[in-house]
């Protein structure tokens, strides 16, 4: 029997419900459902039952020790490495050593690619559930000028955004009140103020501080509500700070920029200088430009319905436009199969293929 071995693709520790990128893990499914439509079988990667698989698949960076990896080692299995979240932000000290081992890499830093060995793969995403959601909003007034759902994270790698995103987010939040919605944890804790003084008073003296700086105020909505979707939340915006983790990687454009398009809102993006290469710089406002949350606010504010509209055409005229397929999940799927398939031996490409997922 033609067996697929499959594991969370975060890992065992993470459930799916409490995943923050729920994207990457529906196209995993995708990919699965689209395996077992010919006919391969989707088990637990540990159960090979002593049967050699022809193909071992890596989700991420595993460790040099974890025994699927040694297993498809000593048994000369071919490998391929499919890097769904960068290294950049969550560094794997064997990153280098699993790279070298693997037969093929499929990743969205752009400057690794290579196209003998390793090939981009962007972040795949439901275009035709994202396209509906958006076409099945009400016209109308939104209440909140801008939203944002993020988890708070501290800066510490040069290159991150995190600090900017942080800093405007706040900021702009204590100007609007209840006319921004921020959702995601992490955003009440003392840790959230730039200066060490914040921290420390915010640390002792909470209430305090909330008095003195006003946050969190009514801007900030807590963890969005259990089985409440970012779309949801973000299409009660009239525009979305979604900035992607770092500006440092050509290539790393994921869901967030996309997810603000779905909601019909009006992006506030900034990524890698290079991204204007696949995303048209007419549907978004670049969050570079503003070195406030004042700033930010006051041209949110000023923008005429005219510009506005402008935006948002432009944005729809992407989402439904040839070169956004790329980024779409059933491209990401057979961006994977074609991979997949490249490295089968030919009477195996005809006949069916027995393969090994991890996370």
């Amino acid at each position: 029997m033609i067996r697929v071995a499959e594991k969370n693709v975060y890992g065992d520790s993470l459930a799916r419900e409490n995943s923050i990128v729920p994207e990457l893990l529906e196209a995993f499914d995708l990919l699965r459902g689209q395996l077992e439509s010919r006919g391969i079988q989707a088990r637990p990667f540990p159960q090979w039952e002593n049967q050699r698989p022809d193909l071992g698949v890596f989700f991420d960076c595993p460790k040099l020790d974890d025994p699927d990896l040694r297993r498809c080692q000593s048994l000369k299995i071919p490998i391929l490495l499919v890097v769904s979240e960068n290294m950049h932000l969550q560094p794997h000290p064997t990153y280098a050593e699993i790279k070298a081992l693997a037969d093929r890499v499929l990743t969205y830093w752009e400057t690794e690619v290579d196209h003998q060995k390793v090939f981009w793969l962007p972040y795949g995403l439901d275009f035709e559930a994202g396209r509906n959601f958006r076409k099945s909003l009400p016209m109308g007034n939104r209440p909140y000028l801008l939203g944002m759902i993020n988890s708070w994270k501290k800066s510490e790698m040069p290159g991150d955004l995190y600090g900017r995103r942080n800093r405007l987010a706040i900021q702009a939040g204590i100007l609007l009140q209840e006319r921004m919605f921020l959702a995601g944890s992490g955003w009440d804790s003392h840790l959230v103020y730039a200066g060490k003084v914040q921290r420390s008073l915010a640390k002792r003296f909470p209430g305090l501080a909330r008095m003195l700086w006003r946050w969190p105020n009514p801007a900030y909505h807590g963890r969005l509500p259990l089985g409440d979707r970012k779309l949801t939340a973000l299409a009660q915006c009239e525009f979305a700070l979604v900035p992607e983790n770092c500006s440092s990687l050509p290539g790393y454009i994921t869901e967030k920029i996309f997810n603000a398009l779905f909601a019909g809102c009006i992006p506030v993006y900034q990524g890698h200088p290079d991204s204007n290469r696949w995303l048209p710089p007419q549907m978004f406002v670049p969050m570079d430009h503003f070195a406030s949350g004042a700033a930010l606010v006051n041209f949110l504010q000023h923008m005429t319905p005219d510009k506005k509209a402008e935006f948002r055409q432009a944005g729809k005229k992407f989402l439904e436009s040839p070169p956004a397929i790329r980024f779409d999940a059933r491209t990401w799927v057979a961006s994977i199969e074609e991979q997949i398939l490249a490295l089968l031996p030919p009477e195996k490409k005809a006949t069916g293929f027995a393969v090994g997922t991890s996370a």
